[in-house]
């Protein structure tokens, strides 16, 4: 028989994992790459992954690399809905 659970996920949806308390869920949330407030990559109009491996259009990342907290070339994406 199934047994109901309650849990937390990130309130930005990165399907990174589910936590048993709201504090640890708090804690994600801070660091997580879909945070806007991180300025990240996958929060950046800028960011497109490119058949040559590079991932930036403003050249803030090394080809190959895709994560990145604080870019000064940040601008996020408009809402997608």
């Amino acid at each position: 028989m199934p047994v109901k659970v309650s849990a937390y996920a990130c309130k930005y949806r990165c399907g990174h994992r589910y936590y048993s308390t709201e504090d640890g869920a708090i804690n994600h949330e801070k660091t997580c790459f879909s945070n806007p407030e991180r300025k990240a990559c996958k929060t950046c109009k800028y960011f497109d992954v490119d058949e040559d491996g590079s991932a930036c259009e403003q050249g803030a990342l090394p080809k190959g690399k895709f994560a990145r907290w604080g870019c000064p070339s940040h601008e996020r994406q408009p809402c997608q809905i």
